[in-house]
């Protein structure tokens, strides 16, 4: 069922879409190239432990977020945030170890301390705001990982993050100007069964995410060039996908069927094209916030951005116990079809 009048001109939703869209200028031209960049430093078989420790580490900043909102509110918060962000990303273009790197990428993900913020801010707007501000965030990719190949090809991978950290950062400026939120609302008793779902859905993606690119190059011997081709073709189905979906009524079935076509990405070991799948991610992880319960505070979103970490952190586990990228793809596929057919028969148990 489509859902009433979008109201495109709100001033408010055009701040905080211009954030998100700076911040995702900045995370998609170095994103295809993180764990490319990343096995300079260490063998690929550790990837895994990265990001495992990186999530560890992190999984309480939605949290401390949500509690500094309380003292000096939610702008500030995600103002200061995101700034933290960028500087931990443009620091990667001096990273030389597996323990510097890991520094300024938890540097970067301070962003994580904005996160809630964001969502709360959003949730004022109205209904539908969430996903129609991912998916404006979602619109550099349709060029900018072809422009960071290109200038990963011509000038060096390294540069790439002096440029994304610059853009993450800038992204904080729109935010500056919107207008005080005065009123923290206090966040009510949330089941936890009703995060299930949004950390259920994050594993299959977390299988992924450190490989699918990684894959191209070891497996197909892309130059950067080309990865940054194949990773627009997957941003601009995700793009596609959540625009069409912000103007319907969210369902379990629908984030069902997005699961469904998202284990398809393991017949990327068959043909390369299939690495376009991995896009769909970005329709998961705010679909999956959107047909839980209505959030209505900060603690809300947190809990639940916190919980969504924590999914993280199990594929990261998983990650790091294989040690094989393809095995990992594999595993992510398999776990997608079980969520995606199993999370129905929970919602309509739990009455979700």
């Amino acid at each position: 069922m489509v859902e009433g009048k979008v109201n495109w001109v709100s001033a408010e939703e055009v701040k905080i879409s211009a954030s998100w869209f700076l911040w995702g200028a900045g995370y998609y031209l170095y994103y295809p190239f993180l764990s490319i960049y990343l096995v300079r430093f260490f063998p690929e078989d550790l990837l895994g432990y990265f990001f495992l420790l990186l999530t560890a580490v992190t999984i309480p900043l939605p949290l401390v977020g949500s509690m500094l909102a309380k003292l000096v509110g939610p702008k500030i918060v995600t103002v200061v945030g995101m700034i933290l962000s960028g500087t931990g990303i443009i620091l990667m273009y001096i990273a030389n170890s597996f323990v510097i790197a890991l520094i300024y990428m938890l540097l970067y993900y301070c962003f994580f301390l904005s996160l809630p913020n964001y969502y709360y801010l959003m949730r004022g707007l109205g209904e539908g705001v969430l996903s129609r501000v991912w998916a404006i965030s979602i619109i550099p990719s349709i060029a900018l990982p072809a422009v960071g190949g290109i200038l990963a090809s011509l000038i060096g991978v390294r540069v790439i993050f002096l440029i994304a950290g610059l853009l993450i950062a800038l992204s904080s400026l729109p935010i500056i100007f919107m207008k005080e939120v005065r009123e923290v609302k206090k966040g009510k008793r949330i089941l936890v069964r009703s995060t299930t779902i949004p950390f259920l859905v994050v594993i299959p993606i977390s299988l992924t995410f450190p490989y699918i690119y990684l894959l191209l190059k070891l497996v197909y011997g892309f130059s950067y060039y080309t990865i940054g081709i194949f990773s627009t073709f997957a941003e601009l189905l995700g793009f596609l996908v959540l625009i069409t979906l912000s103007y319907f009524r969210k369902s379990i079935s629908i984030l069902s069927i997005v699961l469904l076509l998202f284990s398809s990405i393991v017949l990327v070991y068959v043909i390369p094209d299939f690495s376009i799948m991995f896009g769909l991610w970005e329709v998961l992880i705010p679909l999956s916030i959107e047909v839980i319960p209505p959030l209505t505070s900060i603690d809300d979103y947190a809990l639940v951005t916190s919980i969504q970490q924590g999914g993280w952190f199990v594929g990261y586990i998983i990650d790091s116990a294989v040690q094989r990228p393809n095995y990992a793809i594999i595993g992510a596929s398999f776990v997608s079809i079980c969520i995606g057919l199993t999370i129905i028969v929970v919602a309509k148990k739990w009455n979700i």
